[in-house]
């Protein structure tokens, strides 16, 4: 209870000043995405229209624009080759109701660097925060570090996220290995994994041997980060095999914040070395 008690304090980072841009016809979209980005600290700007996106446009320099390809006025390849015109060297991403196979070559041959379906709005969220937190001195992001914790029981991932964020840590959250691996290949920045030991579906020394030996997975995915075991109390598997199949560290669960924050603290601070 009273490590719940400190885990569950919540910081509130103050929004960054450089906006993010959204443009899209449907203003639900537009506020439910909106809405998520500014939770985790970010300043959001929006339009419905190509002829508003170029107005704003104007008058500031988003951190990253992302845009619907269908516009009520236009395609919203002009708006990507305008931002590349006025605006050269910012990030810029593309969403609509059309699959990749459908779209995603046009997208590529415009300088997109990622493209989703509308369905996607979690993924497109992590991708605008990873694009703009690189457009951001170190001292200015809301987050230095990003994370992924798999994890079966959401209440404890939700509290271990809030702790984590008062560090300037962001927590991706998932409950399933295969999702895990699906986030690690999108290339959405993912420094380093939180893994449990105790999942209803999936092996964690499966899913460590795939991030380790998986060669399909190493060949699809641009950066493979060091994995953290959270070895829960009635899993007999000694820690050493977890260490031996590949694991940076295996801390014992329940979860003691100080000991978790300072292994996170010392792996980031050997990284920069």
């Amino acid at each position: 209870a009273n490590m719940n008690r400190q885990l569950a304090a919540v910081f509130v980072v103050g929004l960054v000043a450089q906006p993010i841009l959204i443009i899209d016809c449907d203003p639900d979209f537009r506020r439910l995405l909106s809405q998520l980005l500014q939770r985790e600290g970010y300043l959001v700007i929006q339009a419905s229209n190509l002829n508003d996106a170029r107005r704003i446009l104007v008058d500031s320099d988003p951190l990253v624009v992302a845009t619907s390809l269908v516009l009520p006025d236009g395609n919203g390849f002009e708006l990507l080759d305008y931002v590349h015109e006025k605006i050269p060297g910012t990030p810029s991403l593309v969403f609509s109701n059309y699959g990749y196979d459908i779209l995603g070559e046009s997208v590529l041959l415009h300088g997109e660097k990622k493209y989703f379906c509308r369905s996607e709005i979690d993924r497109l969220q992590e991708s605008i925060m990873d694009f703009a937190n690189q457009s951001l001195p170190a001292s200015e992001r809301p987050f230095l570090h990003r994370l992924l914790y798999v994890c079966a029981d959401p209440a404890k991932a939700g509290v271990l996220r809030a702790a984590l964020k008062q560090r300037r840590f962001y927590t991706l959250l998932t409950t399933d290995l295969l999702e895990a691996q699906t986030k690690l290949i999108a290339d959405l920045g993912i420094e380093l994994v939180l893994c449990d030991t105790m999942l209803p579906k999936g092996s964690p020394l499966k899913f460590l041997e795939v991030l380790n030996k998986g060669e399909l997975f190493r060949t699809n995915c641009k950066d493979v980060p060091p994995c953290v075991m959270i070895k829960a109390k009635d899993d007999h598997i000694p820690e050493g095999v977890y260490l031996q199949e590949g694991a940076y560290d295996c801390i014992s669960d329940p979860i003691y914040f100080p000991t978790l924050l300072a292994a996170l603290e010392d792996y980031f601070e050997l990284l920069q070395k």
